[in-house]
């Protein structure tokens, strides 16, 4: 049941990718509303919401990708740990200032390309992780099916090499090996 829905976690990439995107709309929308002008909240909106767009393909191809459930997981807990860490850093920042005293310019823009970066590197680090981790794994079990085969070789050739020292020694003491008496 767990790998199933493992097996389908990069949409919550997807959708959180989308809702990333959405919220950077609403926000840069009110901006444009409140400002009248339009360049820095479309310029602000590419910093923030083009990422989340990213965020969201990466979901999209995630899922059509051959990975494995544990590892579609790897990639998702990365990703989803990304955007809490870049997050956390920045609210502390933000916490900081506050307690300076200090006012807070724009927190939400900078809160979101915190996600959005935060996510996109917990992305990529994940899915690299994931691929790492899975070659690891081929590799293991080609080095056990190796050492398996390697074993079975020596075994097979120790004992053929027996048998040929065995003739060897029967034909050393001048015996034909036919079991008849030569006298």
């Amino acid at each position: 049941m767990w790998d199933r829905l493992w097996q389908q976690s990069p949409l919550l990439i997807l959708l959180f990718g989308a809702s990333l995107f959405v919220l950077a709309i609403g926000h840069h929308t009110r901006e444009l509303l409140v400002l009248g002008d339009s360049t820095a909240p479309l310029a602000a909106l590419l910093l923030d919401g083009l990422p989340a767009v990213a965020l969201a393909a990466g979901g999209y191809w995630l899922y059509g990708t051959d990975l494995s459930a544990p590892c579609r997981r790897t990639v998702v807990l990365w990703c989803l740990g990304g955007a809490a860490i870049f997050t956390a850093v920045i609210g502390a920042t933000f916490v900081i200032r506050v307690l300076e005293g200090r006012p807070l310019v724009e927190p939400v823009f900078v809160l979101l390309t915190a996600v959005d970066t935060g996510a996109i590197a917990g992305l990529v680090t994940g899915y690299y992780n994931a691929q790492a981790r899975s070659e690891a794994r081929r590799a293991r079990t080609a080095s056990e099916a190796l050492m398996f085969v390697n074993g079975l070789i020596r075994h097979d050739l120790r004992n053929d090499l027996n048998v040929i020292r065995g003739h060897a020694d029967l034909a050393s003491n001048g015996e034909t090996g036919t079991g008849l008496d030569s006298t």
